[in-house]
């Protein structure tokens, strides 16, 4: 079979995918999904990079349909194959996809485990890309299993190794800074937090200017540490331009707006 016709035959299987699942109810996603792991197994069996890739859409289609157990069995075997071929950069996303999985199941060892793994494997290759997401999902994870010392220790390497690889004013640091200052405000360090927020809001607003979701996220943080603090009339004015900036991307019924005008009716009326 010629490579030209090989590369039709992916084309149309990813098309028949999508017009299932767009044909379909939710819970039929699944079965769409093993469909066309299926086929791919049959068309694709001596290209297991295309077997790969095959799994890993799977894996996503379970996973925004609510099947996290499906979606982990897709990614483990997408990353078997990955190691198999020595394709780091997939190896490395696949894990992000799986510790994400097994966060969402609650399995904070797995996730710790998927994660360090995907660490080790970018430090032995030199494969940096990755590595700061890699290390503010560890974070997170050693955060929600108490291990606050550690979990600090690897937010600020994110950081650290973004800013080495981007430079300081690239949208992933800002978002690593944004995370770093939710922690900090989280285990009560509002001054730290303030700072962090304050960071990430100048990136933003560099590289996407002063009206941006991004931006509007930023002044959100910021709102919710100004009110944490009791400066009430600080905190009114950064929500106030958050929901500005927010209403002119989004519609009445999403969620991170929602979220937004919930936390402003917080304040306490004057």
């Amino acid at each position: 079979m010629s490579p030209q016709n090989t590369s039709n035959l992916w084309a149309t299987l990813c098309q028949d995918l999508q017009n299932e699942r767009q044909s379909v109810e939710a819970a039929k996603h699944h079965l769409a999904a093993d469909s066309f792991v299926n086929a791919a197994r049959a068309v694709f069996g001596s290209r297991p990079k295309r077997l790969a890739e095959a799994l890993e859409i799977a894996g996503d289609v379970h996973q925004s349909a609510g099947g996290i157990e499906q979606a982990r069995d897709s990614y483990v075997e997408a990353v078997s194959i990955a190691m198999d071929l020595a394709d780091i950069p997939v190896c490395v996303r696949m894990l992000m996809k799986l510790g994400a999985v097994y966060e969402s199941l609650g399995d904070l060892p797995n996730a710790k485990n998927v994660y360090r793994h995907g660490i080790k494997l970018t430090q032995e290759t030199h494969y940096a890309a990755d590595l700061p997401v890699l290390l503010n999902n560890l974070s997170d994870v050693e955060k929600r299993m108490g291990r606050f010392t550690d979990a600090e220790r690897h937010y600020q390497r994110s950081i650290d190794i973004a800013t080495t690889l981007h430079g300081q004013s690239h949208p992933e640091v800002a978002t690593l800074l944004n995370n770093f200052g939710v922690f900090h405000l989280e285990r009560g360090d509002d001054i730290r937090a303030e700072n962090l927020h304050t960071q990430a809001l100048a990136i933003r607003e560099k590289v996407y200017g002063a009206t941006h979701p991004e931006v509007a996220r930023s002044l959100h943080n910021l709102a919710v540490v100004f009110q944490s603090r009791g400066d009430f009339q600080k905190a009114k004015a950064y929500y106030e331009a958050a929901l500005s900036t927010f209403q002119q991307y989004v519609g009445p019924e999403d969620r991170e707006l929602q979220t937004l005008i919930k936390n402003y009716r917080t304040l306490p009326v004057a």
